[in-house]
């Protein structure tokens, strides 16, 4: 008979603000809440959807258990938080105020930093190496994927060296208030020394060190150098970088990740733009179903409903692209703002 650990029970002094803790700084979900009296309620969160082990957040009723709030293991490290994105949960959880008692550190198991909550439990954020070695298939397509632009570089002119970005940048890079900049996928960096000639500060991100090399070595030629900044990354590890971005640009980077990828991807947008702020994704579509040997581009169903968290979709704007002698490919400009 299968059966696993549904809830433990954590004692806090107030429902409303350890609820405000678990759902804002630990991004936890709120799955119950109802008043069983005048007094009592039942108050679950989950880190995730409900198949994983919940807390039970329960109000402490007498001196008894008012003196083992955030002392429930004796200073002991209370609860292990598991991740699969440690450096954005790690930033999302220092922009809102948790106490960390050390820096990150690297063990033979993963990495992990130990946390308190509001209440001083002591907790472990911990991201497992053998999470990340579940994914083989994803690695293999970032290391093929890695493989294949390294060597457009290495053979020659790249088909996306242009001296301007496209006509979709050019024409809503002017219209907004000039302020800090993410390219992602940057390239050659055509787009962020387009923006930083319009005065923008820019962070420009591609993981080939031949494009870093070659975009640092123009801004400097165009004068920029001391506005546009290139790092060599892949664009689903950002936790490097620190917000608030006003614009984040992608012009043909995402579109051949995997939906774990894309959604690794999105929390970093998520966690780097402000309120308002404007991003445009250029994505090549899937044409109906993909066959196992066929190139695999991006579902639209799929990008719709990752960025539905978080950003509203302003416009779509559908259309084929070629290059080179390759067969068109379906694709698409989006442009989505921060909510």
């Amino acid at each position: 008979m299968p059966r696993r650990l549904a809830s433990v029970t954590l004692v806090v002094h107030d429902y409303d603000e350890a609820i405000n803790f678990f759902t804002g700084a630990l991004r936890f979900r709120l799955l119950e809440d109802t008043r069983l009296s005048e007094e009592k309620r039942w108050v679950v969160v989950s880190p995730g959807d409900g198949g994983s082990t919940s807390l039970l957040l329960a109000r402490a009723a007498n001196e008894t258990q008012n003196a083992h709030v955030g002392q429930q293991t004796g200073g002991r490290v209370a609860f292990f938080l598991h991740t699969d994105d440690f450096w954005d949960d790690y930033a999302h959880m220092k922009a809102h105020g948790v106490h960390f008692t050390e820096e990150p550190r690297q063990e033979e198991y993963g990495t992990v930093v130990v946390f308190l909550d509001l209440y001083g439990n002591k907790w472990d954020l911990v991201q497992r190496n053998q999470q990340k070695a579940v994914h083989q298939d994803e690695t293999v397509q970032q290391e093929s994927r890695y493989e294949r632009l390294s060597s457009f570089y290495q053979s020659g002119p790249v088909p996306w060296d242009h001296v301007d970005p496209p006509p979709e940048v050019l024409a809503t890079v002017p219209t907004l208030p000039v302020g800090r900049a993410l390219d992602l996928g940057s390239g050659l960096g055509r787009a962020s020394i387009f923006m930083g000639k319009l005065g923008w500060q820019v962070d420009g991100v591609d993981f080939i060190p031949q494009a870093i090399e070659e975009s640092t070595a123009r801004a400097k030629a165009a004068g920029v150098a001391d506005r546009v900044h290139f790092h060599q990354s892949e664009v689903t590890e950002l936790g490097f970088l620190d917000g608030p971005y006003d614009y984040a640009l992608d012009v043909g980077c995402a579109h051949s990740f995997s939906v774990d990828e894309l959604r690794a991807y999105h929390r970093h947008l998520r966690r780097l733009l402000r309120p308002g702020a404007i991003y445009m994704l250029f994505a090549h579509l899937n044409e109906g179903e993909v066959q196992p040997d066929q190139r695999r581009w991006m579902d639209e169903a799929d990008v719709r409903a990752v960025f539905a968290d978080g950003f509203s979709l302003r416009r779509a704007e559908y259309g084929t692209t070629q290059v080179g002698d390759q067969a068109p490919w379906r694709s698409a400009w989006f442009w989505f703002e921060r909510v």
